[in-house]
């Protein structure tokens, strides 16, 4: 409706920003957002207007008294890089004076051009040695298609990989192998946790901008097709897709949608880029708030319009299993099994733990021996109680720091001073003080940030 349209408001909402805050780092991000994510129109005005707010703090370094061409090029250099950041590309397109690093290529390029070709080589050469041959087959087969990715309408591939059949391992390999030719290897999972087990992974949601959004609708990530991260899309061979199962089938139909349209190929699945997706469909399926089975079954990624097009590579071969560990095996077994519905009621064995009548008996059973122990780190370390609901947790935890014959300390913090009050201090040795807060005299203990 072009309500955001007016220069004024742009200037106004940088001024009220500054109003908030002295951070002039976080100024700048800020106002990178602006420009990536909400469509201004030239920003040449409002940057002459308002250089000397975003550059103060370059000024101050330098301990100058004027501004500067140099003082005006850092501020651009620290926008630019948030520019980049946030998936845009040179800030010339907003308006902008060209800065320094303006021609250099983007944080997130460079990131995923960083690999040491020479060192992922060696790791590859020695870790292929170790692939079964159904690890074998798969590792080949993604290859095979990454070579000849042009000659395929559909390069979607699903690997279904249980515990324990080595998947992490298989896809760490597939992406240093890729990167150690040179080429983008980009690495995503559906949780953080997930993530953190790829090399160079990150979430889907991060990596590819994609909105948080209803179960029952798509929409567009958030990728201009002159940004950075649309350049770095254009040069990628291989996206990898970890604990994909948990995913809604719609936030991979948005990247499908996205990707055909930024990378101008409408008729290719992901673009044309080879896309690997992982999962175990023993585990979670896509949490569905307030919903039911059905609800789940729906919006699972079989339910999208992708599925059948997928070429299926499944991981058979449990790598856990030894022969000399029958009672492990025998486990493994028995948790596919069970995953698979083929398998009855599970019967705990008679000798598979202590059973307790109450909390306090489980917290005499865990922590015996506490009030000897109480400081020692590693008696902790090797203790733990899990339970499904906060409450008993809250319940828990106090039973166990009763038994605890340590006096209770109670650290107050100050969270809003009043006006009057400018001498907080904030060592981590000084004594102990009162100090005046919105509410009244507390306690004030800083002896450690807690």
């Amino acid at each position: 409706m072009g309500l955001l349209n007016d220069k004024e408001t742009w200037k106004k909402t940088i001024l009220e920003i500054i109003n908030h805050t002295n951070d002039r780092n976080q100024l700048r991000a800020t106002y990178a957002s602006m420009l990536v994510f909400s469509e201004l129109e030239d920003q040449s005005g409002i940057w002459e207007e308002t250089k000397d707010l975003f550059a103060s703090d370059f000024l101050q370094r330098q301990k100058a008294t004027e501004y500067n061409d140099e003082i005006y090029l850092d501020a651009l250099d620290d926008i630019q890089e948030h520019v980049w950041n946030f998936g845009g590309g040179s800030i010339t397109q907003y308006g902008l004076p060209l800065s320094r690093c303006g021609e250099k290529t983007s944080n997130i390029i460079r990131r995923e051009k960083a690999y040491n070709k020479e060192k992922l080589t060696e790791e590859v050469k020695e870790k292929s040695l170790l692939l079964n041959s159904n690890q074998r087959l798969c590792y080949d087969t993604v290859l095979f298609r990454i070579e000849n990715a042009q000659k395929y309408r559909h390069n979607g591939i699903f690997l279904d990989a249980p515990g324990g059949t080595g998947k992490s391992f298989v896809l760490n390999i597939l992406l240093d192998t890729v990167r150690s030719q040179g080429k983008i290897a980009l690495a995503v999972a559906s949780s953080g946790i997930a993530s953190t087990v790829l090399h160079g992974g990150r979430t889907a949601h991060n990596m590819f901008k994609i909105p948080l959004m209803d179960y029952n609708e798509m929409c567009a990530c958030s990728i201009k097709k002159n940004s950075e991260l649309a350049k770095l899309l254009s040069m990628t061979s291989l996206i990898v897709w970890d604990e994909v199962v948990m995913a809604n089938k719609n936030t991979l139909a948005t990247l499908d949608v996205s990707l055909r349209d930024i990378l101008g190929v409408p008729g290719r699945f992901m673009g044309g880029i080879v896309f690997v997706c992982a999962g175990d469909f023993h585990q979670i399926l896509p949490v569905i708030r307030g919903g039911g089975m059905n609800d789940e079954l729906e919006y699972c990624i079989k339910s999208g319009y992708f599925w059948d097009d997928l070429l299926k590579l499944e991981l058979t071969r449990n790598v856990r299993l030894k022969a000399d560990d029958a009672k492990n095996n025998i486990f493994a077994k028995n948790l596919l099994a069970l995953g698979r519905g083929e398998s009855g009621p599970v019967k705990l064995p008679e000798k598979f733990g202590i059973v307790v009548e109450t909390r306090k008996e489980l917290v005499d059973k865990v922590y015996d021996n506490l009030e000897e122990n109480h400081l020692n780190a590693s008696y902790f370390e090797k203790r733990d109680i899990i339970s499904p609901t906060n409450d008993d947790v809250d319940r828990i935890n106090l039973m166990v720091y009763d038994k605890s014959e340590e006096p209770e300390k109670v650290y107050m913090s100050v969270d809003t001073a009043m006006e009057e009050v400018t001498d907080i201090q904030t060592s981590s040795h000084v004594e102990t003080e009162s100090r005046k807060c919105h509410h009244g005299y507390e306690e004030y203990m800083p002896s450690q940030v807690v």
